[in-house]
């Protein structure tokens, strides 16, 4: 017996089971481990269990940030931008607005352009994060490494002041 058919069946026990005296019950649940080979504990478990109702999943709000020529945009002016990070994009994003659709075939609808002056730099990160591992930044970074302040320290404390660096 298939699991729906024994699902089908057990709605039309329980149905019988509720409103049948003690001896009636016991022939039900005699004829239900029967056909359906369940333990008789089991059976009762299953016809006594009440219904529950399955909830349908919430399917929250729409993706509005995910149409292609918003993120291609996005993604160009990422890597234009030496991959920086979304809260410099964001500010970022109004400096290259009218400078986008004037090169190529880069058309951003009127909409694409509300949404990219709304949107968030966590919003940014999310759309760019599947990105990310593939590029790499070019050129020197602003900050020094631990190695590069401690020859700096070092070179300071044997030859003063007036020569710093290596």
């Amino acid at each position: 017996m298939s699991n729906s058919a024994t699902k089908e069946y057990l709605l039309e026990i329980r149905k019988r089971y509720f409103f049948s005296s003690k001896q009636e019950k016991a022939h039900i649940l005699d004829e239900f481990c029967s056909v359906c080979n369940f333990n008789r504990k089991y059976a009762i478990r299953l016809i006594r269990k009440k219904e529950t109702i399955i909830k349908s999943k919430r399917k929250g709000r729409p993706k509005k940030y995910y149409s292609q020529s918003l993120l291609d945009f996005l993604k160009h002016l990422w890597v234009l931008t030496n991959l920086a990070c979304s809260k410099r994009l964001k500010t970022a994003i109004p400096l290259w607005l009218p400078y986008y659709n004037l090169h190529g075939n880069n058309q951003l609808t009127p909409g694409d352009i509300k949404l990219l002056e709304k949107i968030s730099p966590r919003t940014i990160d999310r759309l760019l994060h599947l990105l990310k591992s593939r590029y790499k930044k070019f050129g020197l970074s602003m900050t020094n490494t631990t190695s590069t302040l401690f020859n700096i320290i070092l070179v300071t404390f044997y030859y003063g002041a007036a020569r710093i660096g290596k």
